[in-house]
């Protein structure tokens, strides 16, 4: 075979590194062995840890407060166990058997659990008029009255209103509402807390819808749903005893499924790691065959895959020995690196290949390749690496995590491509020839690609003129869309299967709605003391009256002295209202009262064989209740619950802000001391308000520090503002098809917009070198080359970005839709830009000549 000397001359440097390539490719092969292999065995061991805690430093207040939360009074995890069938009866005897079998895994495995509410009951029976002050007294006397008259009347008998002294003409009825029976009822039950007057109104005392159709088992955990081993252990464990009990012995439709913020945090889990699965089965296929189509050869691109396989597990091993895990943004990191990664061994392989088809030897087309893609693929490795380090600097303790892991997994794909590929390339071309034509799909690319550069050559001014309106237009069109670019859904963020009504959150929501009615995981406060705990509430809810009415969030505020009855029911205590009391316990006694069909009515029939004549304390309180209020270590009373308004659903982010921004901080009265509240949504609080702050810092240090790297390594001034220009443009246009298809910024998919800053300027640079090496002339052959290596380069980062688009993480697709615009525009900032440099330069060339 007859060889041509190379296109162009070898440095001397590029000709001596790759001699030493050469001449010691048996130890490099060696020492890149060893190097597998302790890649592979740390890999092996890294762990995925998706919650929003990893993604936050553990210094923050929010996760210092909710560890000692949880440290001191158990966990804020909850595991709702929806136990559903057509039969009431089947339903609450199989939760009575569950019951039974959960209790002893009390209090090692799990908090508490309820699930009946009779003791809750036979309290309240006892002690329910101690909640009423003397005029509620008095009209619920004159509603018993007018009850037991009504019935009496009915069957013809008023003996027994005559024994009573009762006189309906004479008596005066109280303030209007006593005449009416619902309203009397409300006006009972607003003298207890509303949580706590739930539990009277259940089915039979049982945790479930009016119908009975659904029984719920509320277990709070020991640790937190972000506590991912023991959610799971427990889950675990609770589905084996439910197994053990065969539900559909009960009844042939029952089903039993888990529900509350432990199912839905291992949910994210699992989907997660389903997507890692689907998506990287999903990236290879795609990836082998975009590179088949473009370079028709299985053996390059078996040493290709090789090495980017290499580098992609030495970026996990070297994140198994720095971090130890992957949190919800690195877990995808291995789609991105082999998405990005594979792009310098592409546009290093198609210049091989370009120079061995030109009938040039082995070594020399390496040195070709070396000399002459080395400092472009380092100037785009380099700009991508920086755009990772920006993300430092933010508190985001996952973005930190992602630029560490992202930045050393490009610098690694870069290292490999320019140490083992062309080791790999010589020792495979003595066996096998790698080189062959020119695919139909490079030819057909390459000419499409040049026909669209000569139509901007043609039409330079007109060009240049559509490019800057649509960058005006953009810019100006998503002005509006940057003054509030956040998203604030959060049901747009998580598990999108969840959110079925079979799923956790679709179940979830049916509880809250039909059972509990209202919200079911609250803020913890953990006080000092008892004192402290009578005057939190009034304190909340001061705090809570003085804000707009748009901003008030507080449905309750519960400690062990709210379930008490107040000052104000005492306040009033005589002799006259001790009377008062006796009467009414007399009148709840009437064998008519039986009759009456009022739903209050059959309340206080219950009541009435076991109303004590004394105020509760603390230690009437049955344990069904107290227990929620103490601490591991037995202390009872310091504990306090905050719960949310339902019509305000912490999942919009801005109703989530407010909660927390109100109950973080609460100054008791009298100097008591300023106390605040713990809990998960605290935690994604600060994840938001992080971004908020974080976002657009990290988006100008790396759009800074890509174009100070790419001013560096385009040789001048002016290979860095067309760089500028570039960049400016793509990013323009990405935030403008943004705004237009309505993608918000999230905490996971704001990373988009630096990966494209860093990965969108590698693309002009790349074709700007080739046009700079071939001294500005013959554009169509650049673009036919080097333009279509390129191209392939951005279609496997794109395929990476499709493979996460369908993901069951609704962020994780998120980020994928917005990277991917991000990818289209930076493709179109090449391919219609760079040809109005070359058009520059090439003028600008001829004249000189």
């Amino acid at each position: 075979m007859t060889t041509r000397e190379s296109s162009s001359p070898v440095p001397g440097q590029n000709r001596a590194y790759l001699s030493f390539l050469l001449r010691n490719k048996r130890w490099i092969n060696a020492l890149a062995a060893v190097i597998a292999a302790g890649a592979i065995f740390f890999a092996s061991h890294i762990y995925l840890k998706p919650s929003f805690a990893a993604l936050l430093p553990d210094n923050l207040p929010s996760i210092e407060h909710l560890n000692r939360v949880t440290s001191e009074v158990g966990g804020t995890g909850l595991l709702l166990i929806g136990i559903e069938s057509p039969s009431f009866k089947a339903n609450r005897t199989f939760a009575d058997r569950l019951a039974a079998k959960l209790k002893p895994l009390s209090p090692t495995v799990i908090k508490d659990f309820e699930y009946n509410y009779s003791e809750a009951r036979e309290y309240f029976e006892r002690f329910g008029l101690y909640y009423l002050r003397t005029e509620d007294l008095k009209k619920l006397k004159h509603y018993l009255q007018k009850e037991v008259i009504q019935k009496a009347e009915k069957k013809r008998d008023n003996a027994f209103a005559s024994i009573l002294g009762i006189d309906e003409k004479k008596e005066e009825a109280p303030q209007a509402d006593a005449t009416n029976s619902d309203q009397e009822s409300k006006l009972f039950a607003e003298k207890i807390d509303p949580r706590i007057q739930r539990l009277l109104e259940y089915p039979r005392d049982y945790l479930a819808t009016k119908d009975g159709k659904l029984v719920v088992i509320a277990v709070r955990t020991s640790g937190t749903s972000l506590s991912l081993g023991e959610s799971r252990a427990l889950t675990e464990k609770v589905r084996a005893l439910i197994d053990e009990l065969k539900p559909t012995s009960f009844h042939p439709e029952l089903q039993v499924n888990f529900a509350g913020n432990v199912q839905r945090s291992l949910d994210e889990v699992n989907s997660v790691k389903a997507d890692i699965l689907d998506t990287a089965m999903l990236l290879v296929v795609l990836i082998l065959v975009c590179l088949y189509l473009f370079f028709n050869s299985w053996a390059i691109i078996g040493l290709m895959v090789t090495n980017l396989l290499l580098a992609v597990v030495v970026t996990l091993g070297f994140a198994q020995l720095t971090i130890g895990y992957l949190n919800t943004l690195t877990a995808f990191m291995a789609s991105l690196v082999v998405g990005t990664g594979i792009n310098y061994a592409c546009i290093f392989c198609s210049r091989y290949l370009e120079e061995r088809r030109s009938d040039h030897d082995v070594v020399d087309s390496l040195g070709t390749a070396l000399s002459s893609t080395y400092l472009a693929t380092l100037a785009a490795s380099s700009t991508t690496a920086v755009s990772f380090i920006a993300l430092f600097f933010a508190k985001n303790k996952g973005f930190s995590e992602f630029a560490l892991i992202g930045g050393v997994g490009i610098i690694v794909c870069w290292i490999a491509t320019y140490t083992l590929l062309p080791i790999w390339i010589h020792s495979a071309e003595k066996h096998i020839k790698l080189s062959g034509k020119a695919t139909m799909t490079t030819v057909k690319l390459g000419a499409l690609l040049s026909t669209i550069g000569g139509k901007v050559l043609r039409y330079p001014l007109r060009t240049g003129t559509v490019l800057a309106v649509l960058a005006i237009v953009s810019a100006v069109g998503s002005h509006k869309f940057l003054q509030d670019p956040f998203e604030y859904d959060f049901t747009k963020l998580g598990n999108k299967l969840s959110r079925h009504k079979t799923g956790a959150s679709g179940l979830h929501k049916r509880i809250q709605d039909e059972v509990y009615q209202s919200s079911m995981i609250p803020a913890v406060v953990l006080m000092q003391n008892a004192e402290q705990a009578k005057l939190l509430c009034a304190a909340a809810r001061e705090k809570v009256n003085q804000l707009p009415e748009d901003q008030r969030n507080l449905q309750s505020c519960l400690t062990l002295f709210d379930i008490l009855p107040t000052k104000d029911a005492l306040s009033d205590e005589s002799p006259a209202k001790a009377h008062l009391r006796e009467e009414v316990k007399t009148l709840m006694g009437s064998k008519w009262l039986k009759l009456s069909d009022s739903k209050l009515a059959s309340i206080l029939v219950n009541m009435s064989s076991k109303t004590e004549i004394r105020p509760p304390t603390v230690d009437d309180v049955p344990d069904q209740l107290k227990r929620r209020f103490e601490t591991k270590d037995g202390r009872q009373g310091i504990v306090g619950y905050i719960y949310s308004d339902p019509k305000k659903p912490l999942e919009d982010g801005r109703n989530l802000l407010q909660y927390t921004e109100t109950f973080g901080s609460i100054d008791l009265p009298n100097q008591r001391g300023t106390i605040g509240a713990a809990g998960e949504n605290f935690v994604l609080a600060d994840l938001l308000r992080s971004i908020k702050v974080d976002g657009p810092k990290v988006s100008l240090l790396a759009f800074a520090g890509v174009l100070i790297v790419a001013f560096l390594l385009t040789n001048g001034l002016t290979g860095g503002i067309i760089m500028a220009l570039c960049l400016i443009c793509a990013t323009v246009w990405m935030i403008g098809l943004q705004t237009v298809l309505g993608v918000k910024f999230n905490f996971l998919n704001f990373i988009a917009l630096p990966l494209t800053f860093g990965i969108g300027i590698d693309y002009p640079i790349n074709v700007y070198m080739r046009f700079k090496e071939q001294g500005w002339k013959d554009f169509s052959k650049a673009i036919r080359t080097t333009g279509v290596a390129v191209f392939l380069c951005s279609t496997t980062t794109i395929i990476g970005y499709l493979t996460l688009f369908e993901a069951s993480n609704q962020a994780i697709a998120s980020f994928a839709k917005l990277a991917l615009i991000g990818e289209f525009t930076c493709l179109a900032a090449t391919f219609l830009g760079m040809p109005l440099v070359f058009a520059y330069f090439n003028e600008k060339a001829a004249s000189k000549t």
